[in-house]
C-alpha cells in the first residue's frame, strides 16, 4: 500500500492578531513582499501517512508555500538534495532524492520518511495548483499583481504541461 502524501495550508493570518493583508488590501497594487510573504499566511500541512512534518509556524505564507515545494520538485529533477530554509528562524525542511524515492527529514519534527519521489511532484503539483486556482477565484486582484507572472513562471518551470486527461480537463 502506498503511504499517502497530504499537502494543504490552513489561513490564520498574522500570528497573535489574526490580520489578513488579502482582507484589507488591494493585492494588485501591493509591493512583492506583502504579496508573497504578508498575504495568505498560516500554517503549511505536509502528511506523509501518519508521519506529520508540518511546519505549523503561523507564519508561513501559501505563495511562498507554493514556490518553495515547487522549487524543491525542479531542483530534486536534476539534483539529489535540496534544503528548503525558513528564513524567519533556522529550521529547515531536508529533501533527499535516492533513485525514485524521496527521503524527506526537518529539523523541527524527529524522524524520516520515504515516499515514492513521482508521488511527492504529483502531490506538490496538484497541492499548487488547486490553491492558484482558489486564489484567482477568491482573489482575483492577486493574480494581476505585478510579481504574478514571474511567481507563475518560477511555479511552472517544475510541471512541464500535463501529457494526459488527468488535469480534468484543466489546461
Amino acid at each position: 500500500m502506498r503511504e499517502t502524501i497530504e499537502l494543504d495550508f490552513v489561513i490564520k493570518g498574522y500570528p497573535g492578531t489574526g490580520r489578513r493583508v488579502e482582507a484589507e488590501s488591494d493585492l494588485s497594487q501591493v509591493y512583492r513582499p506583502d504579496l508573497l510573504q504578508g498575504a495568505f499566511m498560516g500554517d503549511a500541512v505536509m502528511l506523509f501517512g501518519n508521519t506529520d512534518l508540518s511546519p505549523r509556524f503561523g507564519w508561513v505564507t501559501l505563495i511562498d508555500w507554493c514556490l518553495r515545494l515547487s522549487g524543491a520538485v525542479a531542483e530534486l529533477k536534476v539534483t539529489d538534495e535540496k534544503t528548503v530554509r525558513f528564513s524567519e528562524s533556522d529550521d529547515f525542511i531536508s529533501f533527499r532524492r535516492s533513485e525514485e524515492k524521496l527521503h524527506v527529514s526537518t529539523s523541527y519534527e524527529p524522524g524520516t520518511v520515504t515516499v515514492p519521489f513521482d508521488a511527492f511532484v504529483d502531490s506538490v503539483r496538484d497541492f499548487v495548483e488547486s490553491r492558484l486556482d482558489w486564489i484567482a477565484a477568491n482573489f482575483p486582484d492577486a493574480m494581476r499583481n505585478p510579481a504574478m507572472p514571474d511567481v507563475l513562471s518560477r511555479i511552472g518551470q517544475a510541471f512541464p504541461p500535463r501529457t494526459d486527461d488527468s488535469d480534468g480537463g484543466r489546461a
